[in-house]
């Protein structure tokens, strides 16, 4: 949801299901009308209608002195009044406040309408807008009620900043619609600073190109991104998106020539940096390894030997043990020191096993396993032999469905260089890289990857014991 736009009737079900504990049962103190904008005021909640979209909100300019006809006519009718019902209508993205002799529906769609109902006969009492077939005292066409399910969950959503909206996401830091609407609300209520009329240095303009270089580079690979995942790939759009981002490197390559012509001030007390950051190195690196949201570790194996070597050496009854549901991955152990992880320390995990399995370049979907260690045993069943590196599962085994395989590279606590699922990499400080599949390839450069890792993140890679080399596109 954004200003400007209207709420999807999926969001709506969302928002009207949030909104029923806390409205329904409770009286309409009063309605105000302000800016083409209504408020309906309960006793601690308030929302808004702007023809357009329900908010999360309240506003505090209210035209008391000339109150809006319409306003003085609700008022009449519905103010003081308890509130039986708050619904959604089924298949429409109307809103319909029921009251014990009136419905008050919402028209979230066109340019809006606000109508007042006779409950019994549904003869239109109020309304806003005037069209052939909604005008006073017509009767307002049949509509039923959405049925919300007993197991309807209400789904989390987050703030996307560069495009001011708020949409859904599994991890979002909103845990309802209503969380969200309230912030966006808010922000748009906020007066915009006075912005000072000063003259930029030289130095402030070339950083400033820098940047509009650097967010178009940024705009095509998510555009290459989007492309690349569509199930029938348009080669000839992606390639095309290339060179755009080629001639954007080059202007930015350029204006960072520009930069070096400049001179820098350096002051007394600063310290030169070195050329490139050097890598801790940890005991964990020779295995894959990645640290989940709440800063659990995982460690994976490479081959047989790995795996037979973690298993046996770090995996404790109360840790985790990860593996694909299919051959072709490696054993991985989540250590929780413990500790109880989240569900999504879990989902963290698990997709990353996937993404480094035989999978890589072949599926984006399927399932992952987990156990307790004390279910997994190097001792089969009599009559039963097990290879190297493989281990019996006893017990329950629960299951995450992954539908993407995206890694990257960042520098986690700017010190180590870790290869995780993408969605940990962006939690990171300081640059990061993003790693999809390349279908059809059997062989990736090993260069390649090197050489992006230093440019990218600035840093001496000599001392990494080991470096993704699977066929993959770099950004």
């Amino acid at each position: 949801m954004r200003f400007g736009s209207r709420l999807s009737y999926i969001e709506l079900e969302d928002f009207i299901f949030s909104w029923k504990e806390k409205v329904e049962g409770h009286f309409l103190k009063n309605i105000y009308h302000f800016e083409g904008k209504w408020l309906f005021k309960f006793n601690k909640e308030s929302f808004l209608f702007d023809g357009q979209t329900i908010w999360n909100g309240s506003f505090h300019e209210r035209e008391n002195k000339n109150l809006h006809s319409i306003c003085i006519k609700l008022r009449k009718e519905i103010g003081d009044k308890k509130l039986l019902g708050i619904h959604l209508l089924k298949n429409d993205r109307i809103v319909c406040l029921e009251f014990d002799s009136y419905y008050l529906l919402l028209e979230c769609y066109a340019k809006g309408n606000l109508l007042l109902l006779e409950k019994e006969t549904r003869e239109i009492i109020i309304l806003t807008r005037i069209y052939e077939n909604y005008r006073h005292h017509q009767i307002y066409p049949f509509f039923s009620f959405r049925d919300f399910p007993s197991d309807f969950q209400v789904k989390k959503y987050s703030y996307l900043s560069t495009k001011k909206e708020v949409l859904e996401k599994e991890d979002g830091e909103f845990s309802s619609i209503l969380e969200g609407s309230l912030f966006l609300w808010e922000e748009s209520r906020k007066k915009p600073e006075k912005k000072k009329n000063k003259k930029r240095s030289v130095e402030e303009n070339i950083k400033n190109q820098e940047k509009k270089w650097e967010l178009k580079i940024k705009t095509v690979e998510d555009d290459i991104i989007d492309l690349s995942q569509n199930i029938e790939i348009d080669y000839k759009e992606i390639g095309k998106k290339y060179k755009e981002k080629k001639i954007f490197q080059k202007k930015l390559e350029k204006t960072k020539e520009i930069k070096l012509t400049i001179p820098k001030v350096v002051e007394k007390d600063s310290k030169l940096k070195k050329e490139k950051d050097e890598i801790e190195e940890k005991w964990y690196h020779k295995f894959y390894w990645w640290r989940t949201k709440n800063n659990f570790l995982v460690l994976g194996g490479k081959n047989a030997t790995d795996n037979e070597y973690l298993v046996k050496t770090y995996l404790g009854d109360n840790d985790y043990y990860f593996h694909t549901e299919d051959f072709g991955s490696g054993s991985f152990i989540l250590l929780t020191d413990g500790r109880n992880p989240e569900e999504i320390d879990l989902y963290d995990t698990a997709e990353g096993v996937f993404s480094l399995s035989s999978s890589w370049n072949i599926t984006k979907e399927g399932k992952v396993f987990y156990v307790l260690g004390n279910q997994v045993s190097k001792t089969p069943p009599t009559g039963m032999s097990i290879t190297k590196g493989s281990f019996m599962i006893y017990g329950k085994k629960e299951y995450i469905p992954i539908h993407q395989t995206i890694l990257g590279y960042g520098l986690w606590e700017g010190k180590e260089l870790m290869l995780a699922p993408y969605r940990i990499i962006q939690r990171l400080d300081g640059p990061k890289i993003k790693i999809l599949p390349k279908p059809n390839v059997k062989k990736m450069k090993g260069k390649v990857i090197s050489n992006f890792l230093k440019k990218k993140l600035d840093i001496d890679i000599k001392n990494i014991p080991f470096l993704f080399s699977k066929p993959c596109i770099l950004f």
